[in-house]
C-alpha cells in the first residue's frame, strides 16, 4: 500500500515536471522568436535566422513532449 502511494506521488511529480518543462520550452521559444523579429527589424538577418532556428528547436522539443 505504501509503495503504491509513493508510486502515485512519483508519477504525479513526473507529470508536473513534464508540464513545467514543456512550459519552459515554449517560453524560451517565444522569447527566441521575439528576439528574431527584433534582430530582423535591425537588418541583422544572420542573427535573426539563428534565433528563429533556435525557437523552432524549442517548439519542436515541447511538441515532442506533449
Amino acid at each position: 500500500m505504501n509503495l503504491d502511494r509513493r508510486g502515485n506521488k512519483v508519477a504525479t511529480f513526473l507529470t508536473q515536471l513534464n508540464a513545467t518543462t514543456i512550459n519552459h520550452y515554449e517560453q524560451i521559444a517565444k522569447y527566441a522568436m521575439t528576439e528574431a523579429f527584433r534582430l530582423y527589424t535591425m537588418n541583422e538577418y544572420n542573427s535573426a535566422d539563428a534565433s528563429a532556428r533556435r525557437a523552432d528547436e524549442f517548439y519542436n522539443k515541447a511538441a515532442a513532449m506533449k
